[in-house]
């Protein structure tokens, strides 16, 4: 159709207008202006705005009857946009059909390969996203969203971990200066997955000196470019302090060298705020800061303590530093455990001056290392007073916090010294841990006071701790129990047993030790409800060695089954079975190393009667102590809390 060239001057004029009215979003006007383009020539390439404009309310069918006319000319544009309407009506090999005929004509269309990447991926069909991923790759370098598509396709979807990593650290060098932060977020996702401690840090350090260290020049490089790798090496480090704590060879002379080096970092770009000297007051206002303010063992830990500490004393505050995209029920009820002007929600913005503004005496971190933001912020001095405690086992080497809460069996006297002499003792015990009743099923009466022995006829070891703490000299160690008495089961429950490569692999590595297939049951996650009904067909708990369990290790004493912990001196980490089982007078149940540990796992395995009156009695031992009874453990640590602001305002008043 010939367009006259009078008309050709009101397309123009049109064209503008509504290029114009797009630019002030005023779609609906940009939409009278299209239909008039339409009338004139229907296949003029601004029509396709209109197009968009028709998909984006959803106005599918006029959007495809305008395209069907210029798709038949070889526009690459009308295909892609007739792919996206295919995409939108679910009609996926249509879609698809037309995001190639795009590419066909154009092969430089980006966006054409990511849609056929992500239809192919919702339709499990890895092998052409994989193919369609790597071609756009190959074409196109640079691009992060390949990058990013092609590590999360190894990672997730092929748990091939060592390639995924290596797509990850060059969407990481690609990535403006402004996201390299989030950029290695993504690595350390995929890290999390390793089950090898070693193999992460031996990555990490490899990363630190090739991406990061390489790339920082404090004379030549603008503060926000320095700033950014900084914060990058920082959070690295953090991640190398706390995989570190996995390693079976654990010292806490090579964790000293990373804590400098992490120190050391943050005072290349952390600044320091003055806080004024604090005096005598009637209340003191105490602030509790977390990133895991969910169903994450933190908010069981805490949930006593809000409930009986002194509110005449201490004017509770609440910061909580979740992404709201994780609130559940615990966030709800941590946020209803303080008055409502008391609890402070995570803003990125403007959060150092707003915890300022509340002017804190005592502010008590929960997260260390697992939370780099929170580290940031107490570095930046934010309260008089700073404390370390719960969530986290080790010394964070944060100048800036002024002491880490421990209890006596924590750590030896003559340990103080890898802390820095910061350590604060609560009077028995440092954890104080609420049983949600809604987990625990007790329709069935005394179930839980059945030992698993009466049922099988063999004694149940279990095993229910991250996979980063089961290293090749613990699997030994319970190959040797397995020698000493035969009539015995390990089970072992993760959720990394979902992955049957790794369930595989542990199971060969059991069976090469000496302990046969039908000795061992090896299951994956299952909801937590059913997880503590699951405990009480164990007899006995096999504690993880360097690094002990906590919350796992009292549920399981809520349960009815004690636990064989070994001690291992100078960690935090390495005596929480010990701090744990000396609270609920169970110290024969602590071994001095991995020998006494068989030892005590055998005599224990021998002795059915001691197994069935601890299975009737360890529920009320552990209510009764401090680290089931929240009134006890309440009163102690406010004891200590009073005499560290004692101290403090004494100091000051010199």
């Amino acid at each position: 159709m010939s367009i006259k060239k009078n008309q050709k001057e009101e397309l123009r004029k049109l064209k503008y207008e509504a290029k114009k009215a797009l630019a002030l979003n005023d779609k609906n006007k940009a939409k009278q202006f299209y239909e008039k383009i339409l009338k004139i020539s229907p296949k003029d390439d601004a029509i396709l705005n209109y197009v968009w404009c028709l998909i984006e309310e959803n106005n599918l069918e006029k959007a495809q009857k305008i395209l069907s006319n210029i798709t038949s000319d070889n526009n690459f544009d009308a295909y892609y946009l007739m792919g996206v309407i295919k995409y939108y009506k679910k009609e996926f090999d249509e879609a698809l059909v037309n995001f190639k005929k795009t590419i066909e004509i154009n092969s430089d269309f980006e966006l054409a390969y990511r849609d056929i990447f992500d239809i192919c991926l919702e339709q499990k069909n890895i092998i052409e996203a994989e193919n369609i991923i790597l071609k756009a790759i190959e074409k196109f370098e640079t691009n992060t969203g390949f990058l990013n598509r092609a590590a999360n396709l190894y990672g997730v979807v092929k748990k091939d971990y060592k390639q995924s990593l290596d797509y990850y650290v060059k969407e990481f060098t690609h990535q403006p200066i402004k996201n390299k932060l989030d950029a290695f977020r993504n690595i350390k996702k995929i890290i999390s997955e390793m089950d090898s401690a070693e193999e992460v840090i031996i990555f990490l350090e490899d990363f630190i000196k090739n991406y990061v260290d390489n790339n920082i020049n404090f004379l030549n490089c603008s503060d926000e470019i320095n700033n950014s790798y900084l914060l990058v090496r920082s959070e690295a480090l953090s991640n190398i302090i706390i995989y570190n704590s996995y390693m079976e060879n654990f010292s806490y002379e090579k964790e000293r060298i990373y804590l400098k080096r992490y120190s050391d970092n943050l005072d290349n770009f952390i600044k320091k705020n003055s806080i004024n000297k604090i005096k005598n007051k009637e209340k003191i206002k105490l602030g509790f800061i977390s990133a895991q303010f969910t169903s994450a063992p933190t908010s069981l830990f805490l949930f006593n303590l809000l409930k009986y500490i002194n509110k005449d004393i201490f004017d509770v505050y609440i910061l909580n530093y979740t992404q709201k995209e994780k609130f559940d029920k615990y966030t709800k009820k941590i946020k209803e455990s303080v008055k409502p002007e008391n609890y402070i929600e995570y803003d990125k913005e403007h959060y150092v001056s707003f915890v300022i503004n509340k002017k804190m005496d005592i502010l008590i971190e929960l997260d260390g290392h697992t939370c780099q933001e929170i580290l940031l912020l107490m570095s930046n001095r934010v309260a008089p007073i700073q404390l370390s405690w719960l969530g986290y086992w080790g010394y964070t080497g944060v100048k800036e916090l002024d002491y880490i809460l421990l209890d006596k069996y924590s750590i030896r006297k003559e340990d103080e010294i890898y802390f820095d002499n910061k350590v604060k003792y609560i009077k028995e015990s440092r954890l104080n841990l609420l049983i949600d009743h809604d987990l625990v099923d007790e329709k069935d009466g005394d179930h839980h006071y059945e030992l698993a022995y009466d049922k099988n006829n063999f004694i149940t070891f279990g095993c229910l701790q991250n996979l980063k703490k089961i290293n090749n000299n613990l699997l030994k160690a319970w190959a040797d129990i397995y020698r000493k008495n035969n009539n015995v089961k390990f089970v072992l429950r993760n959720g990394m047993f979902n992955n049957e490569k790794i369930k595989e692999e542990y199971l060969k590595k059991l069976n090469d030790l000496g302990i046969p297939a039908e000795n061992i049951e090896i299951l994956p996650s299952v909801n937590i409800k059913s997880y503590m009904k699951s405990i009480t067909e164990i007899d006995i708990l096999l504690d993880t060695y360097p690094f002990n369990g906590g919350t796992t290790t009292i549920q399981a004493l809520y349960m009815g089954v004690p636990t064989i912990t070994c001690r291992y001196p100078g960690s935090i980490q390495g005596n929480q079975g010990n701090a744990i089982m000396s609270n609920v007078g169970l110290e024969n149940w602590i071994a001095n190393d991995l020998n006494e540990y068989v030892d005590i796992a055998v005599t224990k395995s021998k002795n059915i009667e001691e197994l069935r009156t601890l299975r009737k009695t360890l529920r009320k031992t552990l209510l009764d102590s401090s680290l089931g009874n929240g009134e006890k453990f309440s009163r102690n640590f406010e004891e200590l809390i009073l005499e560290i602001w004692n101290e403090k305002i004494n100091k000051d008043s010199e």
